[in-house]
């Protein structure tokens, strides 16, 4: 967008996005900027203001690749996990761990020749956006029983 002062004192705005000039409309989807708020920004630049701070500085939006792992997790969670009817969580089968799981999304994605996220970007997607995705903890009791009249300790 640039802006160029005119003799009668307004401002003569031409509108770019992907290099070509285009129409206020389509600069407006183009940036996702609602209309409203065009007006109120434009208005400030017209008054003097030359630097405003938008709402959302320091926040992140996630790359492509953090987009493309948190819909393969909700595929793949979708799949294969089972709602516990008395909890709010999710339960993935026992034989997974969270680095099975990169491994498995890693291959599907070297096979589409999509590159993924780091393993660490993973966990970090798995524990901040799945934090009800659960791999319960297999635990082997201990058993003792009487077996002939002998007491045995059995194990798993």
């Amino acid at each position: 967008m640039q802006s160029k002062p005119i003799h009668s004192g307004g401002f003569e705005t031409e509108f770019y996005a992907g290099g070509k000039c285009v129409c206020k409309e389509a600069w407006l989807l183009a940036h996702d900027v609602k209309p409203d708020s065009f007006r109120r920004i434009y208005a400030e630049f017209g008054n003097g203001t030359l630097r405003l701070e938008h709402g959302h500085s320091g926040s992140k939006r996630p790359t492509q690749k953090t987009k493309d792992c948190i819909a393969w997790l909700e595929f793949f969670v979708s799949c294969v996990g089972q709602h516990q009817p008395d909890q709010a969580t999710i339960h993935l089968p026992s034989c997974f761990s969270i680095s099975s799981i990169y491994q498995k999304m890693v291959e599907e994605s070297n096979s589409f020749g999509v590159e993924s996220v780091s393993q660490s970007q993973f966990y970090s997607v798995f524990h901040h956006e799945f934090p009800d995705v659960v791999i319960p903890k297999v635990s082997f009791g201990t058993v003792i029983i009487k077996l002939n009249g002998i007491w045995v300790l059995k194990i798993g």
